[in-house]
């Protein structure tokens, strides 16, 4: 049996199966909007839609299958779309029909069985009874039970909220960006995360390396943007594009495709030619999944650093007040540790130590942001912070010495590190003195400790930073707020090397040593984004419904409490989690519900989890069984449960499916999810020499390659049994003699040092 055009059809018929109107399978081109609603005569999929009210905004997909239905918003102040359906139109599809909710608007159900291109347009106003205004509301697409809404490539000019299978995406916020000139980063309507970093003036340029083959920059179009920007890769005018155009939020803007692997050089140039429309923005970038951004003045190695050059390194502090750990230097380990509002106490992310200065054979690497605080002066001088201590960083050529930069003793006081390297160098003039863009002192937890105790109070400490550059400010040095932070210095010292290769029949070897066999396993940290909505950062958390404002998501925040839990309104139900990508998991948890021991009878007790690649809102789609939990009993307040299953699949989405809790008579309770990915095994590597070069390998080859440790030419002992012969007689005895090869024992038989 057909639908009727202008029936509401809440749910889909059978057979068939629905995806909403935000689906990623969907492209908008135009001033397309997301329009959300609780408004029950609105009746739209999972309370969500798309609209314009802008003739000849276009929206575009596929879908395999031989039937197709479309729903949108039918009231009066609509007129309708064209519809093209595989290059042919299929003529105006009008949506007035009267009604306040959404409906059937068009349906077929004899097409094909194969893959079909489907393009909706919209209609310019014409005169309807009760009509005002063209306004298309589109809520979902309806096709067969088994097959797929595909994903329709964006294009330049059309909206791109999320990143495309193979792409990853980075904030404007990230600090590999360098913005040249007066930028300020305010918020946007409907930008990624909110914000975007925008200028007015003609000139100014925005400059990033990226390592991969394409790159796409997310912008917005407004009344006053720049009408010629231009993009240069790798020193070379690339082309140009416009900013200026009606408001639209995420707009792809520029594509580059087909670079080589390697790292480039990308920067953006407002060469406005109006008066009015001056304004540059830039929203995001998005490159190979694989890919990486770095600064400008960014290197990898310690030993491409020179004054102005900038590295990446990770830290991780895991109580307040705790010892921080550093790590991955040169690495992208983590996201960047923030540089406004209060730095976490609590937190692991990687910053910039930039070089500062040189000398005694020491480089001077100074943090470019406060990485931890409410943490006491004392409490840093307790882990030997203050005043040096070596740090591990894996790197045996150099010696690593953490302190704080020196200080002031009074606020006229200038021989400082403080004054000398954040106030007034220029660091070879690759920025400006005192720049906050660079240093952040005035951002990150404002103040900085110093080592120095100031001239008033032998128990108080100066502090630098906040209301300016050079601002002056004595605490105890038992202070812990928020506003007080930890900036590292580090010295770092090259140690003398030796480094060898084995030179044997005409080249020159090293040595590399064979890993055993690393068994399969799961990762230790959750693949889900603390999650701030059912959106943000990004992936899509949903549940078969929620009690007061206890919402889906609440469970994927890695915040749980009380008020930040998902509470089902039956005893049973499903909570689910939607990632950008396919992801295969292996292992998760769950962490019961811990107001008090009265609500563990909330508790799941069976349950089932499930995967998906077709669902789009948690409800729909088609599940494949995970694993099956039953009879689980246990639960202590805040004391998370681990299970782990076998899964070779990647999918979309993980279900947690509850057909049991614990007991309560109302609810079931899930403090917290994380969902954690499998990690392959890696097989064994046997042990073997490699060689490097047949020629004198250069000085570099061998400060790189070189071994450092030649045990491995350490011999172990060699039993063996020597036959031996009658050689004559020595009276009552006899005399034997033998000969031994040694080149048959040993296989090194001559080294020559040089």
């Amino acid at each position: 049996m057909m639908a009727t055009v202008g029936q509401q059809l809440a749910t889909p018929q059978t057979g068939w199966k629905r995806s909403n109107a935000i689906s990623s399978g969907i492209s908008y081109v135009g001033t397309w909007e997301r329009f959300e609603t609780t408004i029950g005569s609105y009746q739209f999929t999972d309370n969500v839609g798309m609209f314009s009210i802008t003739a000849n905004d276009t929206m575009k997909f596929n879908f395999t299958g031989k039937k197709l239905l479309l729903k949108a918003y039918g009231n009066n102040d609509t007129s309708g779309f064209v519809l093209i359906l595989d290059g042919v139109n299929q003529g105006n599809i009008k949506t007035a029909f009267g009604t306040p909710s959404t409906v059937v608007v068009y349906e077929k159900v004899d097409l094909e069985d194969r893959e079909h291109s489907v393009e909706i347009k919209v209609l310019p106003y014409t005169s309807v009874s009760g009509a005002t205004r063209t306004r298309l509301l589109f809520d979902s697409i309806d096709i067969d039970q088994d097959r797929d809404i595909g994903l329709v490539r964006a294009v330049v000019g059309s909206r791109l909220t999320a990143p495309e299978s193979g792409w990853k995406r980075y904030d404007d916020n990230i600090s590999s960006i360098k913005y040249v000139g007066s930028f300020t980063n305010g918020a946007g309507t409907g930008a990624f995360n909110g914000y975007s970093n925008y200028t007015s003036t003609i000139g100014d340029k925005i400059v990033f390396d990226f390592e991969g083959t394409k790159l796409r920059i997310i912008g917005a179009r407004y009344t006053n943007r720049s009408d010629l920007i231009e993009i240069y890769v790798d020193g070379k005018l690339h082309g140009t594009h416009s900013q200026l155009g009606s408001e639209l939020a995420q707009v792809l803007q520029v594509e580059i495709v087909g670079l080589r692997k390697a790292r480039h050089r990308i920067e953006m140039v407002n060469k406005s030619s109006g008066s009015t429309t001056t304004f540059m923005a830039l929203d995001a970038i998005d490159i190979d999944s694989d890919g990486r951004l770095f600064h400008p003045d960014e290197v990898t190695i310690i030993s491409e650093l020179e004054i102005g050059k900038r590295i990446r390194c990770n830290y991780a502090v895991a109580s307040n007040g705790g010892e921080g750990v550093f790590s991955g230097l040169g690495k992208e380990t983590d996201g960047f540790i923030r540089t406004s509002t209060t730095v976490p106490a609590i937190n692991k992310g990687d910053f910039y130590f930039i070089m500062a200065d040189e000398f005694n054979n020491k480089n001077i690497l100074i943090a470019d942001r406060n990485i931890q605080s409410f943490v006491s002066w004392d409490q840093l001088n307790s882990y030997g912070r203050v005043f040096g201590i070596p740090v591990d960083m894996g790197r045996v050529e150099f010696n690593f010495i953490a302190r704080l930069l020196t200080g002031s003793i009074t606020s006229n006081d200038d021989y400082s590190e403080w004054y000398k390297y954040i106030v007034t160098s220029t660091l070879n003039n690759t920025i400006s003195a005192g720049d906050n863009s660079v240093w952040n002192w005035n951002s990150s937890s404002a103040y900085s400790w110093t080592t120095t105790t100031v001239t008033a109070s032998s128990s108080s400490r100066a502090r630098k930073g906040l209301s300016a550059v050079n601002a002056f400010n004595a605490a105890a040095s038992s202070t812990v707020t928020s506003n007080t932070g930890y900036r590292p210095l580090f010295e770092v010292e090259t140690l003398p090397m030796n480094r060898s290769f084995i030179n044997y029949k005409g080249s020159y070897k090293r040595f590399a040593a064979g890993t055993p066999q690393i068994p399969e396993t799961h990762a230790s940290t959750d693949s889900i984004p603390p999650m701030t909505s059912s959106t943000t950062p990004s992936g899509f958390a949903s549940a078969s419904g929620y009690f007061s404002t206890s919402e889906a998501w609440q469970a994927f925040s890695d915040k749980p409490s009380g008020s930040m839990v998902w509470i089902s309104n039956a005893r049973t139900g499903w909570i689910c989690y939607r990632f950008n990508m396919p992801i295969v998991i292996t292992k998760y948890t769950i962490l019961p519900p811990s107001d008090n021991t009265s609500v563990l009878t909330r508790s799941p007790k069976d349950w089932i989890l499930e995967g998906s690649n077709d669902t789009t809102n948690g409800s729909d789609g088609s599940w494949v069984t995970l694993d099956t939990v039953t009879g689980t009993t246990g639960w202590e307040m805040n004391k998370k449960k681990e299970f782990t299953f076998s899964n070779t699949n990647s999918y979309l989405s993980y279900r947690i499916r509850v057909t049991l809790n614990s007991g309560d008579s109302s609810y079931v309770s899930i403090w917290q999810i994380e969902l954690m990915e499998r990690i392959l095994a890696v097989p064994a590597i046997p042990s073997m020499w490699n060689t490097i070069s047949v020629t004198l390998p250069s000085e570099d080859s061998f400060i790189n390659d070189g071994m450092d440790d030649l045990s491995v030419l350490d011999r172990k002992k060699e039993d063996f049994v020597q036959n031996m012969t009658v050689n004559g007689s020595i009276g009552s005895g006899k005399l034997f003699k033998g000969s031994i090869n040694l080149k048959k024992y040993f296989e090194i038989t001559n080294v020559n040092v040089k």
